[in-house]
């Protein structure tokens, strides 16, 4: 869900509010994370286009949780999601049926180029067999996120980011108590 989304199309500026995505289903905690504010600067001649071209995101102060369960955290079952996602994309026709039966070309989605990613001052609540800590997390800069300057597809992006979010998260050191 996002309360709100305002872009200047004229100067590509534009800042996200109030971004959440729930937890998959098997995890106890409502939210796998939430963005209160998110800043953009996107090329807005590329708006456009089918290459979206994303100067810089700038996350500001995300919370993030990480609920480690029996088979798993959840976020490796967000990953394995999109993963499922992407593969499922990679086998869908370019072309699709309508009930008449005459085919129709599908309009691909725009891929996305991003320059500039910035993770500042986030938390992370650590959960797992009912015991929680919230810990900082180091601030994230990433400026390799489209090998050999390709744009992508949203879901390859989002699979990208939340491999490094992980990675730091499982990187952080872990407290000696945790309070439940």
């Amino acid at each position: 869900a996002i309360d709100g989304l305002e872009l200047s199309l004229f100067s590509g500026e534009g800042q996200v509010s109030g971004l959440e995505l729930k937890n998959p289903t098997g995890f106890s905690e409502q939210n796998l994370f939430e963005l209160d504010k998110i800043s953009l600067s996107v090329d807005p001649e590329s708006l456009l286009s089918q290459e979206i071209h994303i100067r810089s995101i700038v996350i500001d102060q995300p919370k993030f949780c990480f609920e480690q369960g029996m088979s798993g955290s959840n976020w490796q079952k967000l990953i394995q999601n999109l993963q499922a996602f992407s593969a499922k994309s990679a086998d869908n026709s370019p072309q699709a049926s309508t009930e008449a039966g005459s085919t129709i070309d599908d309009t691909p989605m725009p891929k996305i180029l991003i320059d500039s990613l910035a993770i500042q001052q986030a938390q992370v609540k650590l959960s797992a067999l009912g015991l929680e800590k919230v810990l900082e997390i180091p601030s994230i800069h990433i400026t390799d996120l489209n090998p050999q300057g390709q744009a992508l597809e949203a879901h390859e992006l989002l699979i990208q980011v939340s491999e490094r979010i992980l990675q730091e998260m499982t990187q952080l050191p872990l407290p000696t108590k945790l309070k439940g």
